[in-house]
């Protein structure tokens, strides 16, 4: 059995899939076993908590803590452990390019989300991701809050030009979305925390994902594990490529590890 103390799992291609929104009962065993173990369970996820709470994922298993954001916002226990909004002047920017380029876009805080305006690509993601689409509110009235992403729902390229000249980047967990992050954070940085705080090496975490958003995550963590489904460019990097979501795949990675029975 390898020396792991905690275990992060992304959630959308990873513990849920479009062909089944909660967790399987073979997945939650595998859960479980890790607790009983005393391994520490993490959620890594782009979502906030809101969207998290929504899921009822934690209905049958809570989580020991949660990154979520992207590592923009992260929690133990609830506790806070750190957070890293985008300053105040990129997001004005962001959201002035937005509104001069017609470019739809949802703005996250730690517990809540907002947009610009809906359109097609809006609706279409909307569709598939078990979340209700959100208000429509304008941007500018939020700039009192911190704000952790702003997802732009267009192409890559569009939102390349939107982050132009700041010290900001761009990931994505699902394919017509693309969220806006300081160029500093990433799950990376909420391990590091948890590693900091906690005193966990990060040779003693492993990491399940399945997106983009997940590199820096599985690349941080001692073991890294894509999923079957992922995308080519993360499991060309994983240390293990397990079943995919649909095939139990958590439960097949961990006992390729002998981290449970």
């Amino acid at each position: 059995m390898t020396d792991i103390k905690a275990v992060f799992f992304d959630i959308d291609g990873t513990l849920l899939s479009k062909s089944h929104p909660r967790m399987t009962p073979l997945t939650l065993s595998s859960l479980r076993a890790l607790r009983e173990q005393g391994i520490l369970v993490f959620l890594a996820t782009g979502r906030e908590a809101t969207e998290v709470r929504d899921l009822h994922i934690e209905d049958d298993f809570r989580f020991d803590g949660k990154l979520m954001v992207t590592g923009g916002y992260c929690t133990y226990h609830d506790q806070l452990l750190c957070k890293a909004p985008i300053p105040k002047k990129d997001a004005e920017l962001v959201i002035q390019r937005l509104s001069d380029w017609h470019i739809a876009a949802t703005f996250v805080w730690d517990n809540g989300f907002f947009i610009n305006f809906i359109d097609d690509n809006v609706r279409s993601v909307y569709a598939k991701i078990y979340t209700p689409m959100p208000q429509i509110e304008d941007p500018h009235t939020f700039l009192d809050r911190d704000i952790f992403c702003i997802t732009t729902f267009s192409t890559p390229n569009d939102t390349l030009r939107v982050i132009e000249g700041m010290d900001l980047k761009y990931t994505s967990w699902f394919d017509e979305s693309f969220d806006i992050i300081p160029a500093d954070s990433g799950k990376r940085q909420g391990m590091l925390e948890v590693s900091r705080q906690l005193g966990i090496p990060l040779s003693s975490m492993m990491a399940f994902g399945d997106g983009q958003n997940d590199q820096d995550m599985l690349e941080t963590a001692g073991i890294g594990i894509a999923m079957a489904n992922g995308e080519p460019s993360l499991k060309s990097i994983a240390d293990y490529i397990c079943s995919g979501v649909d095939e139990e795949g958590i439960t097949e990675g961990l006992r390729h590890y002998l981290m449970i029975q």
